[in-house]
Parts: C-alpha cells; sequence; structure tokens
C-alpha cells in the first residue's frame, strides 16, 4: 500500500520498520500486561485497532492521508496488534482443560492461516476490480468491531469460568519477565526461536530471490510463487498433523533440534535443483510451524498462568524483531560475488549453534 500510494521504494522500508518497531516495546512492556485479564487486553486491541483503521480509511477516502500521517496510524495498529495473539494463548490454558490444549491451539494456528489465506484472495480480488485501498481499510475495521464483540462475550465467559470460580480475583503478576526467563527451558526456546528466524527470517524476502534469478532468470517468478506456497502448505499440514494426533506438551531433544535441521535443509535448499527445492521449503515450513506450536503447546500447560502473556509477547516480539534482522544480513550476503559460499557459511554456523544448544539441553536433562 506504501508504495503504490507514495510510489516509492523508500516507501515499503519505512512501513515495514514501523510496522515491526512496536514489538520492540512489546518486550519493554510486556509484564504489565499480565496484570489485566487477557480477553480484556483482546477487547482493547480489537477496539483501538477498529478506530485507527476507520480514521485511516476516512483519511484515504478523502483524500487527505499524508505519508507523515499514515506512518503514525501504521505504527499505532501495529502496537494494539503486539498483544493480542499474546493474550489469546495465554487465555486458553486458564479456560479450558489441560488435555484439549494441545489441540485448541493447533485449531487456532489452523483457522488463523486458512483466514490469511482467504483475506489475501479476497482483498487481491478486491483490487482487481479497482476497489480503492480505503475501502479496504474499511472491511478490516468492520472485521475488527465483529471480532471485539466476539471478544466480549468471550470475556463473560471467562469471567464466570475463571474469576468467579476464584473468588472474583485476577492473579497479577508480581515477577519481573526477564527473571522468568532464567528458566532453563525458556532460554531453550528463546535460543531455539533466534536460530531458526535468523535462518529463515530474510530466506523468502532476499536469499531464496536471488538464487532464482540467478538460476532462472526467464521463470523466476513463477518458481518463486510455487515455493512460496510450498512453504505455505507446509505449515498449514503441520498444524493439521498436530490436531490429529495431539502431541506430547514435553520440551524435548527432538523438537529442540528443529532450527539445526531447518537450518541444514536451508543449505540443501541453495544446493539442489528447483524440483527438489520444493521439498526442502515445504519441508521447512512444516518443521518451523511445529517447533511453533510445540512449543506453545509446551509453555501453556508448563508455566505460571499468571505471566504467560507477558511470556508469550517476549518471544513473540523477538522472533518479529529477528525477521528484519535476517533480512538485512541475507541482503548483504546476496552482494557481489561467492554468494553461495556465504549463504551456506551462514546457516552453517546456525547449525553449529543449535548443536551447541542441543547439547546443553541434553546436559541439563541429564539425557545421554
Amino acid at each position: 500500500m506504501g508504495y503504490n500510494l507514495w510510489h516509492s521504494s523508500l516507501a515499503i522500508g519505512i512501513v515495514s520498520l514501523v510496522t515491526l518497531s512496536p514489538y520492540v516495546l512489546g518486550i519493554l512492556f510486556s509484564n504489565y500486561v499480565d496484570r489485566m485479564v487477557p480477553p480484556v487486553v483482546m477487547i482493547i486491541c480489537d477496539v483501538g485497532r477498529m478506530l485507527l483503521s476507520f480514521l485511516l480509511a476516512v483519511l484515504l477516502l478523502s483524500g487527505r492521508s499524508t505519508f507523515v500521517l499514515f506512518i503514525v496510524l501504521v505504527f499505532l495498529l501495529s502496537s494494539f496488534s503486539v498483544f493480542y495473539i499474546p493474550s489469546r494463548t495465554a487465555a486458553v490454558p486458564n479456560f479450558l482443560k489441560k488435555e484439549v490444549v494441545q489441540k485448541t491451539e493447533a485449531i487456532f494456528n489452523v483457522s488463523d492461516f486458512l483466514f490469511l489465506v482467504v483475506g489475501k484472495l479476497f482483498c487481491g480480488f478486491l483490487l482487481g476490480i479497482s476497489v480503492s485501498y480505503g475501502l479496504l481499510v474499511l472491511i478490516d475495521s468492520f472485521t475488527f468491531l465483529v471480532s471485539g464483540f466476539c471478544n466480549y462475550f468471550f470475556y463473560k465467559m471467562y469471567v464466570k469460568k475463571v474469576i468467579i470460580s476464584k473468588n472474583n480475583t485476577v492473579i497479577k503478576s508480581k515477577n519481573k519477565i526477564f527473571k522468568i526467563f532464567l528458566r532453563q527451558d525458556l532460554k531453550m526456546i528463546l535460543a531455539s526461536f533466534v536460530i531458526l528466524n535468523l535462518s529463515i527470517g530474510g530466506l523468502m524476502e532476499n536469499a531464496l530471490p536471488t538464487i532464482l534469478i540467478k538460476n532462472n532468470p526467464t521463470n523466476y517468478k513463477q518458481w518463486f510463487s510455487i515455493l512460496n506456497s510450498s512453504f505455505d502448505i507446509g505449515m498449514l499440514v503441520s498444524n493439521l498433523i498436530f490436531l490429529k494426533i495431539f502431541s506430547k506438551s514435553e520440551l524435548n531433544t527432538k523438537l529442540i533440534a528443529i532450527p539445526g535441521v531447518v537450518s541444514l535443509l536451508v543449505i540443501g535448499l541453495f544446493l539442489s535443483p528447483n524440483i527438489l527445492k520444493f521439498f526442502l521449503i515445504f519441508s521447512v515450513g512444516g518443521l518451523a510451524s511445529w517447533l511453533d506450536v510445540a512449543t506453545v503447546v509446551y509453555m501453556q500447560t508448563n508455566l505460571p498462568r499468571e505471566s504467560l502473556t507477558s511470556t508469550f509477547t517476549v518471544i513473540g516480539s523477538v522472533s518479529k524483531t529477528l525477521e528484519p534482522i535476517s533480512s538485512l544480513i541475507y541482503m548483504g550476503l546476496c552482494l557481489g560475488s561467492n554468494i553461495y559460499v556465504k549463504l551456506i557459511s551462514f546457516n552453517l554456523i546456525l547449525l553449529i549453534l543449535a548443536s551447541v544448544s542441543v547439547i546443553a539441553f541434553k546436559n541439563k536433562r541429564g539425557v545421554v
């Protein structure tokens, strides 16, 4: 949208930076969110995004939106979004029985993915028939309104089942969020997400397009579209499998080893022919999604409930912050000569770091 409204490549970079910057604030202020009831945070996020989207739609439709004002509104919209998913994820173990937490989280992920795909297709259709960006943002505002109403009813059920059943008290976090991350299991989870996001954060945006252009200058767009879809399909299939088999909520060596396996697959991605790239990128998407769901379920069932929202916010914010860092790294590695050597070397370093994490995890758990 930034490029189409202001016809500047710089606008794309600024909008991306502004969209991601609130996640840094999420790390700093996550501890305060634990003091609120999760559905209340969700409602506040929905109301904030609804009002901001409506204001942005009015400005776009009236032609009065300036780039600075657009950036401010995008920043505020992204700021409300930072705490929505962590609050929803934190509410699940409080509201549902432990044995159905795994299934619920997988259902959320599958539904989020499907609605994202449908939303993109619907948005593309509307743009194809020349619907203005202002009207699209207005539709967004309406969806946030509907979500807010749904979360209001969720809040009423949450109060009845969770708060009233606990003598009308809401557990408030007295722990600093960084103290929570002194736990060995959270250190392992955080290290896993750091390595994983460094490996794949800039893969689809920088490294893979560069490789495809180098090898297939005439039809790279078609191949990139296929590989991008393969990544998304891998994520969806992974969630469906998780939903079907109800994976155990335990932090084991196989789970911690996923970032290292992904780095190894990415190395293979750079060296393989295009037809093999399809299966490799499918596997990368599936493993990344599996790590995401499995660790979320583990934290939902093993961490203190009064610190869940802040914990999910920190991990989510770290992951989002690492995506542009990974993109910058891959962008730098793709400059000049010996591109393959640099890309493979970078992922070899990540593979070594992942291996060290697995060894450290085994030593702490006493696994031979």
